[in-house]
C-alpha cells in the first residue's frame, strides 16, 4: 500500500507531499488540483507497471489514459521541464521508497 506521495514540478504544483491512509479523501474547490493529483498516481502507476516512458509518452499524447491535456502541460504550469514523483510503500513491518525523475 502506498503509505506516502510526493509531486515536484507536476502540472499546478510546484511541491506537495502527501501522507496516505486506507482511505484518503481529496476535498478541495474547483480547479484547487485535485484531478493533478489523480494523474501523478496515474503516471506512477503505469511506471510501476512496467509502461516504457514511450508507451507513456503515447498514451497521454492520445488521450487514452485519462490523462487531460498533452505531454507539453505536465510541467509545471506548462513549463515543458521534468516533473518527479516518489512514494513510500509499506508492506509488513518495513517500508520500501521508491522515487523517480520523469521527463516526456
Amino acid at each position: 500500500m502506498l503509505s506516502s506521495f510526493t509531486v515536484e514540478n507536476f502540472k499546478s504544483y510546484r511541491q506537495v507531499a502527501l501522507t496516505l491512509e486506507p482511505l484518503t479523501l481529496l476535498i478541495g474547490a474547483n480547479d484547487s488540483g485535485k484531478s493533478n493529483l489523480i494523474e501523478a498516481l496515474q503516471l506512477l502507476s503505469w511506471i510501476g507497471q512496467g509502461n516504457t516512458s514511450g508507451s507513456i509518452r503515447h498514451a497521454v499524447q492520445e488521450q487514452s489514459g485519462g490523462i487531460r491535456g498533452t505531454v507539453q502541460d505536465l510541467g509545471f504550469r506548462g513549463s515543458q521541464g521534468a516533473f518527479s514523483l516518489a512514494c513510500r510503500t509499506t508492506h509488513g513491518s518495513c517500508g520500501a521508497a521508491c522515487g523517480l525523475l520523469l521527463a516526456l
